[in-house]
Parts: structure tokens; sequence; C-alpha cells
């Protein structure tokens, strides 16, 4: 840019150097900024009296002296100045926060909350969940309940042990859990050996979770996700308790996993199992969205029967556990 306009000032002197030596002959100092030019034009008489025709007189000499040390600052002056360049201001570099990282995060998406003790109270669904299912005598009593949930038409949540998975294989008898897909029901995870989780290390806890899950598979003959998981006792699932001392880290590892945590609303504790849990599930107990404990153990297949039948004569719906939060 400042060599453009130098180029251009320097071509505006030259041309009026040499428009000015055109005018006349050149006198003052013979070289340097001082050169002059200097011209005589002709003047009119100014002495002719009035009236009368100018008379010829002698040539009134007028002399106009330009220097070039006048003209050089003139040219400058008519020269644009040069637009001033534009420096971009520097901005205080803004610090990036770090990303939070959240420990709990699922691996995979949850397809119901992380935490469940019951359902929505909006609609008159409840779950009928059954435990365990330990021994050959599980499978069988598992066959049982499927016979009787299709006739009367209420779908139920299962949460067996990978423990339970080998005994019910052992005797033959694995195929009872392809029935279960078949027709509906749910399969959540109980972990592998049913111990209390809250004595285990994170490693340990999805060791046993991932293990059930791969004894599920090999008895299917295909992969079937299990979403749920419900801990052994119940152990990492009660947040308001003293006891829940490792909780906290159960629940996170367990979410961590991609598993929604099945705890339960209603279960045969202050009763002695059998009818008179039943009894107790039959008097009002149940409300909309209740999730309900069974083990074989404490509740026979007939009463499983009977249960249902009180339930659907009070207008529930009986649902699994990912159903009450479809």
């Amino acid at each position: 840019m400042g060599l453009r306009v130098l180029t251009i000032q320097c071509a505006l002197c030259f041309a009026l150097i040499a428009f000015i030596a055109s005018l006349g002959p050149t006198t003052g100092p013979a070289s340097g900024s001082t050169a002059a030019a200097t011209f005589e034009p002709p003047m009119a008489d100014m002495t002719a009296g009035a009236g009368s025709d100018p008379a010829p007189s002698s040539t009134a000499t007028f002399s106009s002296t330009l220097w070039v040390s006048d003209v050089i600052p003139l040219v400058l002056a008519a020269t644009p100045a040069p637009a001033p360049s534009v420096v971009p201001l520097a901005l205080p570099a803004t610090p990036i926060a770090p990303v939070p990282t959240d420990p709990c995060a699922p691996t995979r998406p949850l397809t119901a909350p992380a935490f469940i003790k019951s359902g929505p109270k909006d609609r008159a669904r409840v779950a009928v969940t059954i435990d365990d299912t330990f021994g050959a005598s599980g499978a069988k009593n598992v066959a049982s309940v499927l016979d009787i949930a299709k006739a009367k038409g209420a779908k139920l949540t299962f949460f067996p042990t990978g423990g339970a998975f080998d005994d019910h294989e052992k005797a033959g008898l694995s195929s009872v859990w392809k029935r279960v897909i078949a027709d509906g029901h749910e399969i959540g995870n109980h972990t592998y050996s049913h111990w209390n989780l809250l004595k285990l290390a994170d490693k340990d806890i999805q060791d046993e979770l991932d293990s059930t899950q791969g004894r599920l598979d090999q008895i299917l003959g295909f992969h079937y996700e299990m979403h749920l998981m419900r801990p052994p006792g119940g152990n990492g699932g009660y947040p308001d308790s003293r006891s829940d001392t490792n909780g906290t880290r159960v629940r996170c590892t367990v979410q961590r996993l991609g598993y929604s945590m099945a705890m339960w609303s209603i279960d045969s504790n202050g009763t002695s199992g059998f009818n008179d849990y039943l009894y107790r599930l039959q008097t009002g107990v149940v409300t909309n969205g209740s999730i309900i404990l069974l083990h074989f153990t404490t509740f026979s297949v007939a009463n499983v029967s009977s249960l249902i039948d009180t339930l659907t004569k009070r207008g529930f719906e009986l649902v699994t556990v990912s159903q009450l939060f479809a």
C-alpha cells in the first residue's frame, strides 16, 4: 500500500513540473527544489483616456514564479492518505470448562427408570414377580405357573439366578425359559450365585450379572437381553436404610452396566407365607403400580392362581415390570 502511494505522488510531481516548464523559460536556481518558472503575459495599456482607442504602449510585464518546493506540498496534500490498517483485537481466551463424567452413566440405554420400587399410579396395572426358581422343582413350578398365566391372560416377570439355570439344564428342563419368552413374559437378572452384592467389589458384581446373561443365552440358543436386575435379598436396594452402607456404589455399578434395579413394594415380610401372605394380598394392600414379590418357597402354585383371580376381579391388569412403564 505504501509503495503504491509513493508511486502516485512521484507521478503527480513530474506531471506538474512538466506543465510548469511548458509555460515559459525557467529562471532561478539551476537545480534543487527551489527552481522557479517565469512567464510574461501581454497586458493592455491601462493609461489610455476614456473614449479613445487604446494606444499601443510599452508592454507591461507580469511575472509569476512557481517553485517546486511549493508544488510538492500541494501534491502531497492532494494524494489520499492510505487507509489505516485494521488490526483485530485479541480477545482473551475463554477457558473451556471440563465436561463432567458421570461414573454411573449407563453403557447402554435403560428401558425403565434406573431404580424401581413401584410403577405409575395413574393406571390400574400391577406386576407379579417370582424370584430364584432353584432346583428342578423351580423349573416345574415355572411351567405350571405359565399354564395358569396363559389361561388367565396375565403377564409375569421372573428373576432366576444363573445357578438355577444350571439346575434346570441338569434336570433337562431348561427349555421352560424358551416358553417364558414365547408367552410374552419377562426375565430379569438375579445374579449367578445369589450373593450379597454389598460385600462384592464392582468387578465381581459385573461378573455375576454377565455370567447369568451368558447362561441364559446358552440355554435359549439365542441372545435375550435382560434389562432388569434384582439384587439378592434386596441388598443394595434400600437407599433409606442405615444398613445401605455400600448401596450407592452397588446401584451405580448396576446402572452403569445398563440395568434398572427392580425392587418391590409388597413382599411376604410380616406373614408366615403361603395362605397368610395370600390373604394379605387379597385384602386391599395392592394398589395401582404395585410390584409383588413371590418365592415358590413361601407361595405355592395354587396360591398364584388365586392371586391372579383376585387381582383381576379388582380390575387390575397383570403386566411385566417393564410394561408398567410402557
